[in-house]
């Protein structure tokens, strides 16, 4: 298996940078281990939104559900993940982006009538 302590990294030409992520602020507590997860991991806490690839945010709290809504409306390449998908990529030693999963294929809904 891979280097753990890479696990966050992404290659880019003939170096590996870190993915940066993006804490929401209504992860509360669980920010902390989060922080603690991605900075172990080879990943970067950044302060804004903007400068982010991964948000991390509480899949209960409506933000959550905005969050997607928004990314997916505008198409652009951010993820919205939890912090339990994040502690999943460490179990399994990769990254899976959920949010990929979580889109509408769009088309009728089976047994539509």
């Amino acid at each position: 298996m891979g280097d753990l302590a890479q696990l966050f990294t992404k290659e880019v030409e003939d170096r590996l940078e870190p993915l940066t992520f993006f804490l929401h602020c209504r992860l509360g507590n669980a920010a902390n281990d989060a922080r603690r997860i991605i900075l172990r991991h080879g990943g970067v806490v950044v302060n804004t939104r903007d400068l982010a690839e991964i948000i991390v945010a509480n899949r209960t709290s409506p933000s959550y559900t905005e969050l997607l809504r928004k990314y997916a409306r505008e198409g652009d390449l951010k993820t919205v993940e939890t912090i339990q998908s994040i502690s999943k990529w460490v179990r399994r030693q990769y990254v899976l982006y959920e949010y990929v999963r979580r889109r509408r294929r769009g088309g009728r809904k089976f047994n539509y009538k």
